[in-house]
């Protein structure tokens, strides 16, 4: 065996290793990517046995008010995302201090990204909901500018006006139907 044919089984087998190791990182870092995402509250909500008992991470818009346990002192708030809904139980009232902008008709409430444990039957609550571990405001809502349709405000004043003139012709007949 020469020193040439030495040289070049060492840089295979070197080959290899590097190969073997990028391969490797790639899957470890597809499998991270993999589980580290957060799920749907559609996905949640369709497979509800899956999620049991199990800490998800969900993202969505922050919706309607808090509304106050009593049984258990505790806050309850709703998130949602693409036409699903979900409650999130909050075990804390400072939890939710970080949250500015609710969402309804006047106003885009703020986008949370949520970490908590859904429960499907939960037996401290006996209905489905996530219980809270941590909350971040990924994006801050805003209040809603909706404006009118030049249609809209073109009825407006011809029912106005009808209403307008049905209300002079009753006075009218209100006056001389008490002189007669």
């Amino acid at each position: 065996m020469n020193i040439y044919s030495a040289n070049y089984r060492l840089k295979t087998v070197r080959y290899r290793q590097i190969k073997i190791l990028f391969v490797f990182s790639i899957f470890i870092l597809n499998v991270t990517y993999v589980f580290g995402q957060s799920s749907s509250i559609k996905e949640i909500l369709k497979n509800p046995n899956l999620f049991n008992g199990k800490t998800v991470e969900i993202q969505g818009e922050v919706i309607g008010e808090p509304l106050k346990d009593a049984d258990t002192q505790g806050i309850w708030i709703n998130i949602t995302f693409q036409g699903s809904n979900i409650g999130i139980f909050c075990s804390h009232e400072e939890a939710i201090v970080q949250i500015s902008h609710w969402g309804s008709y006047k106003e885009k409430g703020d986008q949370l990204k949520i970490r908590g444990v859904f429960y499907k039957d939960c037996p401290e609550h006996q209905i489905s909901g996530v219980h809270l571990k941590s909350l971040e405001v990924m994006q801050e809502g805003e209040a809603r500018e909706i404006p009118v349709s030049l249609r809209k405000k073109k009825l407006a004043i011809g029912l106005f006006a009808i209403c307008l003139t049905i209300g002079v012709i009753y006075s009218i007949k209100r006056k001389y139907a008490r002189k007669t």
